[in-house]
């Protein structure tokens, strides 16, 4: 039967591998910009379906301040790739009940679990209505930090200035989810500056943290009147009171599963399907070299008299 490689197998093996890899990691480098309409990736609940949020549920009446999506229209979505083609990190895009010439009403904060456990380790808040729009990182409290009434959080601190390239407000092109037109809310940082500010502000357990695009976060996320208190609305809860609620993000379906910088969940089937391609090619490898030792072998003791000076004609 004839082998799966050719006779440079090893060597092709490693180029193929090599090709592989850099593929996968040239796939990250597509620019991207933050009035991008398309591309975009869809927070998922841990269930494995869309996180969607329903309209007028936010709980002090500004509909600039209310998430709203469904399975057509992402309430919650990102992407990752270099930000208007320079730097690269990650874009997120809201869609908000109501658009408001004069932009968001609130503040939009992150909780970030960094470690899969479901307990939130840090939290990024996002200030649109200062002069001067950022991003800042608070550390996450003592408590148990894994459901609306658990969590707490210190004062913000570390901003980073949001620009043009990395803030956007504008009316959404369509979906009008409560009868008015809904508002994309687009906002982006560097990943060099999002491991800053994680390893400064989620505590020694995270002080070597590496952001990249295979790095994996799970989120969540709330607006608020002030950066104190989960008070308007909470992305993935359907109704009001939730910042009382003791029931976990995971059960409340209100936190993605650790997603990737594109906001896309691992496959690890990929990475074993890998391996084991792997470990078949060095087994037929062997099998191949075992082959050809055995046929090796006889000729060499047929061919060792020329040592003599005898001539023979094994080789006319």
């Amino acid at each position: 039967m004839r082998c799966l490689f050719p006779d440079s197998s090893i060597v092709r093996a490693v180029i193929w591998f090599a090709t592989l890899v850099s593929a996968s990691s040239a796939f990250g480098q597509t620019s991207i910009y933050v009035t991008d309409t398309t591309g975009w990736n869809a927070w998922m609940k841990p269930d494995g379906t869309i996180m969607q949020d329903a309209i007028n549920d936010q709980q002090t009446g500004q509909g600039a301040d209310d998430f709203a999506g469904d399975t057509t229209y992402a309430a919650f979505a990102q992407k990752a790739g270099l930000i208007n083609g320079t730097t690269d990190g990650i874009l997120f895009q809201t869609r908000m009940n109501s658009y408001q010439a004069n932009g968001l009403a609130g503040y939009i904060t992150l909780g970030m679990d960094l470690d899969g456990n479901g307990s939130i380790d840090i939290m990024m808040g996002i200030d649109a209505k200062s002069a001067t729009k950022n991003i800042k990182f608070a550390t996450a409290g003592n408590g148990a930090n894994t459901s609306p009434n658990t969590t707490t959080w210190g004062n913000f601190a570390g901003g980073v200035n949001l620009t043009t390239s990395t803030y956007n407000y504008a009316q959404a092109g369509t979906g009008a989810l409560g009868g008015t037109p809904d508002a994309l809310v687009t906002f982006g940082i560097s990943f060099a500056d999002l491991q800053t500010g994680i390893r400064t502000y989620a505590g020694p357990a995270f002080a070597n943290f590496t952001m990249s695009y295979t790095s994996t976060i799970a989120f969540v996320a709330w607006t608020t009147t002030q950066q104190k208190s989960i008070n308007q609305d909470m992305m993935g809860y359907n109704g009001k009171g939730y910042e009382k609620d003791t029931t976990t993000y995971t059960d409340l379906g209100a936190i993605t599963p650790p997603m990737d910088a594109y906001g896309k969940v691992p496959e690890p089937a990929t990475f074993v399907q890998l391996g084991l391609l792997l470990l078949g090619g060095s087994a037929l490898m062997l099998r191949r070299r075992n082959v050809r030792a055995k046929q090796v072998s006889p000729v060499a003791s047929q061919v060792a008299p020329e040592s003599t000076g005898k001539l023979d004609t094994v080789n006319r």
